[in-house]
């Protein structure tokens, strides 16, 4: 059971909610201050240090940036190389889950891994039966393919690749 209490807010995070709240995005303000609360526990706010301009969740450092910005990193990236830089990042996000207390390699984390990747940004992940979906990728598919087979020790194939969704099958779980 949770515990009750109350809290002063500034007029201007109030209209912010109420307005989050009309538009739905959240049924109630009680579901939107769950929200928050969970977001803080997961990325380890209080170790935030806003007026520095550091942010920190466990070893990842945090930097959010226009999607131009992204964009002109991954122009210099050769097209032949992204499979293999996604397979670098899966290697450091492997680690990270593992220190989370998540070892992706185990199928019955998979959901939870991907459920971490999305409120992560890095799209929307689901995953039913053998099927992978990425869903509003940040990343283009080789990157993502050789990221999702790094973290999950998967081999997989690509089924449909459009802009907007990925869809990979899990062609055999490697040992």
């Amino acid at each position: 059971m949770g515990k009750i209490t109350s809290v002063e807010i500034s007029d201007e995070a109030s209209a912010y909610i109420k307005k989050a709240i009309k538009e739905e995005r959240f049924r109630h303000f009680r579901d939107f201050m769950t929200r928050c609360l969970e977001l803080a526990v997961i990325y380890t706010m209080d170790h935030w240090d806003v007026h520095k301009g550091i942010f920190f969740v466990d070893p990842c450092r945090i930097c959010l940036m226009p999607t131009e910005t992204l964009e002109a990193i991954l122009k210099h990236i050769p097209k032949e190389q992204h499979e293999q830089v996604g397979r670098d990042i899966g290697n450091c996000a492997r680690a990270y889950f593992r220190r989370v207390g998540l070892d992706p390699k185990y199928s019955e984390n998979w959901g939870t891994v991907l459920r971490r990747m999305t409120y992560d940004g890095w799209g929307r992940f689901s995953i039913n039966d053998n099927i992978i979906e990425n869903a509003h990728p940040v990343l283009p598919d080789a990157i993502v393919k050789g990221l999702m087979e790094s973290v999950l020790n998967l081999t997989l194939e690509p089924v449909e690749l459009t802009k907007e969704l990925y869809i990979f099958k899990i062609v055999k779980a490697v040992s």
